[in-house]
């Protein structure tokens, strides 16, 4: 069925205009950020059964860019659009000051923010000053699903690179 077809109080586009954003379904979320299905199924039907598929929202996420484009519908512009949404919400949970980190607790709820919708293991540096304010971030090895390897020299490379900026 096309979304042309529902009645305006049953579209997504037009309940976010009204007001009713917040009680968007995932799919309906989707449909509005994919703008439109493919032959034979609107978006929000398209992203339904993208949904089902993956398990819901946290299946989605926990796919790669790849690994959407294997999904039926989901060529590289709506795989793309999926991935800037993602990456603007990584984004935004940056802040313009510098995030301190004072213990490993932190630097826990720190980097589970910043890992959000990644499937493979990843190697990385957190440079933080005396006082533990993030100066910079760096991720020096991506894997599989359940290893990275990183050697020594890049390590080491990638620290000398790093402290370079600040000195």
């Amino acid at each position: 069925m096309r979304i042309l077809d529902l009645s305006p109080d049953q579209r997504p586009r037009e309940r976010l205009l009204a007001g009713h954003g917040e009680s968007l379904a995932d799919a309906e979320l989707l449909a509005l950020l994919w703008g439109t299905g493919r032959q034979g199924q609107s978006a929000v039907e398209l992203a339904q059964a993208v949904l089902g598929r993956t398990g819901g929202i946290a299946g989605l996420l926990g796919l790669g860019f790849h690994d959407w484009l294997d999904q039926p519908g989901l060529g590289p512009a709506k795989a793309g659009q999926l991935w800037a949404a993602l990456e603007l919400t990584r984004r935004s949970q940056r802040t313009a000051e510098r995030p301190r980190i004072t213990s490993p607790k932190a630097a826990g709820a720190y980097l589970l923010s910043r890992c959000l919708g990644w499937a493979e293991e990843r190697f990385g540096l957190l440079a933080l000053n005396a006082k533990g304010d993030l100066l910079a971030e760096r991720i020096l090895s991506q894997g599989t699903a359940t290893a990275t390897l990183i050697s020594p020299r890049e390590f080491v490379d990638s620290m000398q690179s790093i402290c370079s900026i600040f000195l």
